[in-house]
């Protein structure tokens, strides 16, 4: 939703076929059901395809939007970013800014919040080629799009054989927050929930992790969502193995 009553969505264009042009789109939306972006719906990123079933990630700012996804342009999968203002224009290169730029790694399902001062946290899952060694990573973009906390980010979960989940994001006070699903191997079942509050820096606001399900079980659909005063709602599912 914006603060002037409409709301903002993004999609994935055109699923119906492995050949389909999956770009990703945004558009503004009045109460009428009406688009609000004179020349239609954006084309946020059409120079390859999303894999299938991806879902970008949305937020509103200001009228406009920053949306998230990860793509293969590369040959590889690598995570981008782009920032639309109130009338649908990119503030940043066409087709979205890259996360990271550290060689012989892939990124994977961005999470995205903001800061205090409005730039863009983007929190994902950093692997090898094989995605058989995994870390978690957290990337700041600044108001011009450039990567603020070095070519690969900081690293907040360790590039291990442990299998880390795709994140999840929400504001907290002095920061941005991820939940993020964490199994002792890859291809293991039974994992455990824990929460990262990281500064614009990416320094834990905690000193490291927080336990926010520590009994080893199967979690799916996790969920994130700041509650005021500085609380997080987090949600998921759950089933014992």
């Amino acid at each position: 939703p914006t603060a002037e009553g409409d709301c903002i969505a993004s999609w994935v264009r055109d699923t119906a076929s492995f050949l389909s042009d999956r770009h990703v789109m945004a558009q503004r939306f009045g109460s009428d059901g009406a688009g609000r972006w004179a020349g239609g719906a954006v084309s946020v990123m059409d120079v390859t395809v999303v894999p299938i079933a991806h879902r970008p990630r949305l937020l509103e700012v200001g009228g406009g939007a920053v949306i998230a996804w990860h793509d293969v342009r590369d040959g590889d999968f690598d995570c981008y970013v782009q920032r639309l203002d109130g009338a649908g224009i990119p503030f940043w290169t066409g087709d979205g800014v890259a996360v990271s730029g550290e060689p012989g790694r892939q990124q994977l399902d961005p999470a995205i919040g903001l800061d205090a001062n409005g730039d863009v946290m983007v929190f994902f899952r950093n692997t090898d080629g094989a995605q058989n060694v995994q870390g978690l990573n957290v990337q700041r973009l600044d108001v011009s799009g450039a990567r603020a906390l070095g070519v690969g980010g900081v690293e907040l979960m360790a590039f291990d054989g442990q299998f880390k989940g795709a994140p999840r994001a929400a504001p907290v006070t002095g920061g941005v927050a991820a939940l993020v699903e964490r199994r002792p191997a890859i291809g293991s079942a039974d994992g455990v929930l824990e929460l990262f509050r990281v500064n614009a820096s990416g320094a834990s606001l905690d000193g490291g992790a927080v336990g926010v399900s520590t009994g080893a079980s199967a979690r799916a659909r996790l969920n994130l969502a700041s509650a005021g005063g500085g609380a997080l709602i987090a949600a998921w599912t759950l089933w014992m193995s």
